[in-house]
């Protein structure tokens, strides 16, 4: 039965929304842990430790994306950069609204 759901998920999602997926977890897994290590170790404010545990998640990212999704072997830019992060701002914002509402 496992093996069965495996093959209809590899038909139904291709490998790339896997690969998506992978770096999604990764960067979130990132974020967590740099927030709470800011957080509980050098103990610093909750949503400035929020910032810097984006801040690494977001490099994580664009370096994953970039690389393993989209397999863009191009010179990094920093036009592309910044639009990556400014798309990211938005994940940002509803994060930090989180944090400020507990």
């Amino acid at each position: 039965m496992l093996e069965f759901a495996r093959k209809m998920a590899v038909k139904i999602m291709p490998i790339d929304v896997w690969r998506y997926a992978f770096v999604g977890l990764s960067s979130t897994a990132v974020d967590f842990f740099v927030f709470l290590i800011a957080l509980h170790w050098f103990n610093i404010a909750p949503l400035k430790a929020n910032a810097i545990g984006f801040c690494f998640a977001v490099v994580n990212s664009y370096l994953l994306n970039k690389k393993y999704v989209f397999e863009d072997t191009t010179n990094h830019s920093l036009w592309q950069f910044i639009r990556f992060v400014f798309v990211a701002c938005g994940g940002l914002a509803i994060s930090s609204g989180f944090i400020y509402a507990t």
